[in-house]
């Protein structure tokens, strides 16, 4: 079912990221073919195919290419003015996630640093893979509950490859059923892990936990998808282990069971009596398309689609919430692994998680363990107050000893950031003017001693509001939506019948952990619900 009368579809979807697939997903699921209506850039050629560890390669290969580039892209973090962002968007092979975006999408930012995409895919090309399901502590904002959305994470699950184990993080990340085995640790992680054992019962009376990440990072096969090769060169080569939405979108694409419009970037939407007109532009030929639809679910990330409200509106008074997880990055040492060999044999992103339920953010903030095989020398250079010949000796004997804690705050540990479509068609974006209190840093790395981790507060930075890239909060669900740009418990918005939010705009709040996860089961859990009106009105 993909049409009715004179060209009028079901069901149109805006955007390929991880809502607007999982929206199709369950689409095709209900027997319904939606239209997806893309701007779709995709990579101008394939990374390369790396067996081996990157560490070897790189003795016998040039590696220039593949880590900074034509354009010095990947030395974009090392100049103190540019905000910075997730290293995995400055490697070249990661390059056309962001490209146009600022082109056809302007945006004037103060205190604030948005990343978007307009590519297949979405930001969802280079993520770091957190997969988490939310129970009903994180859902307390939400006019919904955690057993609404377990049904479609099983099924997320399942389609993604997600890994994780049962451990003292299970009661906070909710049921491990379809999960594969854990990834394998580095040295470092093991024996972070390892001290917590041996001091569980000091952290748990001060309620701080540690636990396995869950993560879509295969450690099975799935799918024609391989596991993970513990070869450090997913930043640089071609892998399929790390879950895409691409991956979901081609095979629905050669089931036949969506329609998939790249090129098209969708500017507003117009109300007709019986159905909605969504108004786009050829992004090559300028051209202007016009589709008609029955329903229109919006996923075109948080904040594309509260632009494509806004426009649809013409509203250019209207300020909108935007949140994200304030963050804060802090370079630890495990002391006797410094001088050794660095570890290239474990994963090279984030293996361990320590939760710290306090009062200070209720329910709880959490810290992400990253490991530093897989990430670029140059990344460590901004945060160091040496030369660069000591730079270079710090890195060569402190880097086997170093992991990089990212801690990450609810939503609502700062004040939102604002959002406001102008007249001449730029988004003005701001960040808030406040900061997460060193105090609570610096008690978490007093805390974190006891896991055999040595930082200093000094070093510790802040992330630029924006630099989480969890978007969300625009055009929240309410159990009672009051306000024009509110949604109702099914993402339907206030006062359009036929508009629907399915990404991270729907909402409300966010949680310390990691909304993809989430943000994908919601969208399935609206078009059910879409597709249910659709064959109540054709029945």
């Amino acid at each position: 079912m993909s049409q009715q009368g004179n060209g009028v579809h079901s069901v149109v979807i805006i955007g390929s990221g991880p809502g607007g697939v999982a929206a199709a997903l369950q689409c095709s699921r209900e027997g319904i073919r939606p239209v997806i209506l893309d701007v779709g850039i995709t990579a101008p050629h394939s990374p390369p195919k790396i067996e081996e560890n990157f560490y070897d390669f790189a003795e016998r290969s040039a590696t220039f290419e593949l880590l900074i580039g034509a354009d010095y892209s990947g030395l974009y973090n090392l100049n103190p003015r540019n905000p910075h962002i997730s290293f995995l968007l400055t490697v070249p092979k990661f390059a056309f996630v962001r490209q146009r975006a600022d082109e056809l999408l302007p945006v004037d930012q103060e205190r604030i640093s948005v990343v978007r995409s307009l590519a297949r895919g979405g930001l969802a090309n280079a993520w770091g893979a957190a997969a988490y399901r939310y129970t009903d502590h994180d859902l307390a904002d939400f006019p919904v509950r955690a057993s609404e959305l377990e049904p479609y994470y099983d099924l997320l699950t399942q389609e993604m490859g997600i890994n994780g184990a049962e451990d003292d993080l299970s009661p906070y990340y909710g049921s491990t059923a379809y999960l594969q085995p854990p990834i394998r640790l580095g040295a470092n992680s093991q024996y972070i892990l390892e001290a917590y054992t041996r001091n569980k019962s000091w952290l748990n009376r001060r309620r701080v936990f540690v636990g396995r990440m869950r993560s879509a990072v295969l450690t099975q096969p799935l799918d024609g998808r391989k596991p993970y090769p513990y070869t450090n060169a997913e930043a640089f080569a071609d892998v399929s282990c790390f879950y895409n939405p691409v991956f979901t979108l081609e095979k629905l694409i050669a089931a036949g069971a969506v329609e998939y419009r790249p090129g098209n970037l969708v500017e507003e939407f117009r109300p007709r009596e019986d159905a909605l007109e969504v108004l786009c532009r050829d992004i090559h030929t300028g051209q202007r398309r016009t589709f008609c639809t029955r329903e229109l679910i919006l996923a075109a990330g948080a904040v594309n689609s509260a632009r494509i409200v806004l426009a649809s509106f013409r509203d250019y008074q209207t300020t909108l919430p935007l949140l994200d997880n304030p963050a804060v990055y802090v370079p630890s040492f495990v002391l006797r692994r410094i001088g050794k060999p660095l570890d290239v044999s474990g994963y090279g992103f984030a293996t361990l998680a320590i939760l710290y339920e306090w009062p200070e953010y209720r329910p709880y903030f959490q810290g992400l363990v990253f490991e530093t095989m897989n990430v670029p020398r140059a990344e460590f250079f901004r945060h160091m107050p040496f030369s660069v010949r000591t730079s270079l000796t710090f890195v060569k004997y402190m880097l086997p000893a170093m992991v990089v804690v990212i801690l990450y705050f609810p939503s609502g540990a700062l004040p939102p950031g604002t959002l406001r479509l102008r007249g001449d068609g730029v988004l003005e974006l701001r960040g808030p003017e406040v900061h997460i209190p060193g105090r609570v840093i610096r008690k978490a790395l007093r805390v974190n001693r006891k896991l055999g981790l040595f930082a200093l507060a000094l070093l510790a930075e802040r992330s630029i509001y924006g630099g989480s890239i969890h978007y969300a909060g625009c055009l929240p669900m309410r159990a009672e939506p009051r306000l024009r740009y509110e949604c109702d418990r099914f993402g339907r918005l206030t006062g359009c019948p036929r508009v629907w939010i399915a990404d991270g705009a729907a909402l409300p709040a966010l949680s310390a952990k990691n909304h993809t996860l989430t943000l994908m089961a919601n969208a399935m859990r609206v078009a059910a619900h879409v597709c249910a009106r659709v064959r109540e009105e054709v029945g």
